[in-house]
């Protein structure tokens, strides 16, 4: 998501993201004769460990489930991604089923993208 819309004392980050972007348009269009796809995926908020370190901050004890609840408010589906979910896509587009997708980037963010910048 950050490679979209970002945070702010993200740029490091946020500019990796947006690179990737870049670079999977680039490959896509260097490679599609050959057959190759080449696409991208950006997630919201998923429930890993890189999440959970995130929601616990500096204190050991933090509720965690509270807190994946809090940033699950932010979603418009009102609720964090499973990895399973994420895995899914990416399986669908390994698939002969998206044998026509190339130089695009998935999002799998709840609909975070959706409302950025309307209010």
């Amino acid at each position: 998501v950050q490679g979209t819309a970002c945070q702010q004392n993200v740029a490091a980050y946020a500019t990796t993201k947006g690179a990737i972007h870049t670079l999977t348009r680039s490959l896509a269009l260097d490679y599609a004769r050959q057959g190759i796809r080449v696409n991208s995926v950006s997630p919201g908020s998923i429930r890993t460990p890189i999440l959970e370190r995130a929601a616990r901050g500096d204190d050991p004890n933090a509720d965690i489930e509270a807190a994946f609840k809090r940033f699950g408010e932010a979603h418009p589906l009102g609720r964090i991604g499973e990895p399973e979910e994420v895995a899914e896509l990416i399986a669908f587009l390994c698939s002969s089923k998206a044998s026509f997708c190339t130089g695009a980037d998935y999002r799998i963010d709840g609909g975070l993208l959706a409302g950025i910048g309307v209010g």
